[in-house]
């Protein structure tokens, strides 16, 4: 782009992937994927363009997270290790880059009608279910990806609510930090503002699908 256009003026950082597994399904080389992927795929592309948006002083930088960027997922630690990563990644670089006209903003969609079950963006650990403290919680959280219920249906948004978004973003004259997309990630972090860690942490873990895990009968 660079080179054809002479200028480089928006970046949406979009790549990501899901996998599911409690922490001790998960190996090391699985969090190391994804943090690789999630997280210095981010990095690595904000370090190709700033470089032009400091120059020209202007550019917007958008990158894609989740709600799990903010709050923790259940038998997601891998994905939301790594997109509260980004969050805080972004944060930082974006008070280094607002002198110059550079902004830094975060997109955060809950609940999308993306397909990603279909390109394979959604994955198991290789040992999943495998842990008997944990198997049943772990698989019912994986079925709600793969069966959503009525409910889920309901309140999802499509992915043209989440380029609008973007487009919203990127047209600003002052970008905002965060911006959250839809029903779901608005409610999640109204009751994360509103109740208490415990209430917060019983209605989080029920909505997520996954329950508690359950200790198993010696």
């Amino acid at each position: 782009v660079i080179e054809q256009e002479g200028r480089l003026d928006i970046l949406v950082n979009n790549a990501s992937y899901h996998m599911v597994g409690c922490q001790e399904e998960f190996s090391i080389d699985e969090i190391r994927a994804i943090t690789d992927t999630n997280y210095f795929g981010t990095v690595n592309m904000m370090k190709a363009v700033t470089a032009t948006m400091l120059k020209q002083c202007f550019g917007r930088i958008i990158n894609i997270s989740s709600v799990g960027g903010e709050v923790g997922m259940t038998f997601s630690a891998g994905y939301s290790g790594a997109k509260h990563a980004v969050t805080g990644y972004s944060y930082s670089v974006r008070l280094e880059l607002k002198p110059y006209n550079v902004a830094v903003s975060i997109v955060s969609p809950a609940g999308v009608k993306t397909g990603t079950l279909e390109m394979g963006a959604v994955q198991k650990a290789a040992a999943h279910g495998t842990n008997p403290m944990f198997s049943a919680a772990v698989e019912q959280f994986y079925q709600r990806y793969l069966k959503p219920t009525k409910e889920d249906e309901k309140m999802a948004i499509t992915k043209e609510s989440v380029a609008a978004a973007i487009e919203q973003v990127a047209s600003h004259a002052k970008p905002p930090f965060m911006v959250r997309v839809g029903f779901i990630s608005k409610m999640v972090m109204c009751h994360q503002r509103n109740r208490s860690q415990a209430a917060f942490e019983g209605f989080w873990m029920g909505a997520l699908g996954g329950g508690m895990p359950k200790k198993p009968a010696v």
